[in-house]
């Protein structure tokens, strides 16, 4: 069993989307990833957050393999955007999703 330390964002899963960065001349460079979630919160709203995958050589990352529609936990390391007034999420590379807990209320 792997006891988790650190953030975690719960959220539903609703894909993956990839970004091919180029240079001036139309050339792929490198593809960045990102899983696309959704951030319920209590007084109903949602917000769609883009957790970003591990950019190659931080750690092994692989994709897992994750139902649409269901609700995980992302393990992540979160920083503030360049403007400050956002946070960015970004994946852990040595812990992978899982399903979130149900807790009976």
């Amino acid at each position: 069993m792997t006891t988790v330390t650190g953030p975690v964002l719960f959220a539903k899963f609703k894909g993956v989307r990839a970004y091919e960065n180029k240079d001036e001349n139309g050339r792929v460079l490198s593809v960045s990833k990102s899983f696309i979630v959704h951030v319920s919160y209590p007084d109903g709203t949602i917000s769609a957050v883009n957790i970003y995958f591990p950019r190659e050589g931080e750690g092994e990352f692989r994709e897992p393999t994750l139902t649409l529609g269901e609700e995980y936990g992302f393990p992540v390391m979160i920083r503030p955007k360049r403007n400050a007034r956002e946070l960015s999420y970004a994946a852990r590379s040595d812990l992978m999703p899982f399903p979130a807990p149900s807790f009976d209320q």
